[in-house]
């Protein structure tokens, strides 16, 4: 098991959403180019998105189920977390607990059914993994989009109740616990990629 601050929590859901929005981004940008001469391939980009962005919410529902179970009812509650180590989703899934398990379940639209999701998690249980060096694989590799917008949806509205009526942090763990932070500035004349330079003279 993988400790963490319960603080951190926020982050990592933040995280996640990160990625379910590059997941979704990039996905609708290969569709709207689908049948165009691309010069990258987009496929693993949704697919590695997509499979983090499952694992992500996944140990997060973790980490809040640890801290119900172990630290809430404490009368001066520790802020740390837990969660599984490793990528592996349908492990992820299945070492939650029934109840929450199920909770997962009612957020499925009607055309997703329990054994759907199941099925869907143990078919891409090492996703992340495949996806990320598949570069390296001799076979042809394929993807149900549908099915993996089925669990990210489920698993994005459980996190999202998570965090808007049961996330508890006290101000002193938030102003210990480290962010994220990004700085931007302007660069002009940078050289051109080859890729660039021909999209250029084509489009002269």
């Amino acid at each position: 098991m993988k400790k963490i601050k319960y603080s951190s929590l926020t982050i990592l859901f933040l995280s996640a959403n990160g990625f379910y929005e590059n997941y979704k981004y990039t996905r609708k940008n290969m569709l709207d180019n689908m049948g165009q001469i691309c010069y990258e391939n987009q496929l693993p980009v949704v697919a590695c998105s997509a499979f983090f962005a499952t694992e992500l919410y996944l140990k997060l529902i973790h980490g809040f189920t640890y801290w119900e179970q172990n630290e809430k009812t404490k009368l001066n509650p520790e802020n740390i977390a837990s969660y599984p180590e490793g990528h592996n989703l349908y492990d992820l899934f299945k070492e939650l607990d029934r109840d929450t398990q199920d909770l997962i379940f009612t957020h499925l639209p009607s055309d997703c059914s329990e054994k759907r999701f199941l099925n869907s998690l143990k078919e891409y249980e090492k996703g992340f993994m495949a996806w990320r060096y598949i570069f390296e694989y001799d076979k042809n590799m394929d993807i149900n989009l549908c099915s993996i917008d089925f669990i990210l949806k489920a698993l994005y509205e459980v996190s999202s109740h998570y965090m808007k009526y049961k996330h508890i942090s006290k101000e002193e763990w938030l102003e210990n616990t480290p962010h994220t932070s990004a700085t931007f500035k302007e660069v002009h004349n940078i050289p051109l990629t080859d890729i660039e330079k021909v999209l250029k003279e084509e489009n002269n």
